[in-house]
């Protein structure tokens, strides 16, 4: 990510961009079938409390047991899963 990406062009010189504005999220997934279909991509549950922590042997996923799940954050775990989000709206 650049400096770019915060920033876009306007009138007025550069404008500050919200992170609602550079990301849309994936919203509504609860975390039960965001589990599911991590599952499903090869991570399994490491331990279980107020959040989910699965693993696929390198990366470490933590999913909050919200219904449903932030879109924003739900987005980050995406990313950080290695996954596409269509990848993921196919395994949900």
């Amino acid at each position: 990510m650049n400096l770019f990406s915060y920033f876009k062009p306007s009138t007025k010189g550069m404008q500050r961009v919200s992170a609602i504005q550079r990301a849309s999220g994936i919203p509504g997934v609860d975390h039960l079938s965001a589990v599911a279909a991590l599952e499903a991509s090869g991570f399994w549950v490491l331990r279980e409390g107020d959040h989910f922590v699965m693993t696929d042997g390198t990366r470490v996923l933590t999913i909050p047991r919200n219904d449903p799940v932030n879109a924003l954050t739900m987005d980050g775990i995406v990313r950080d899963a290695g996954l596409t989000v269509d990848k993921f709206r196919e395994l949900c």
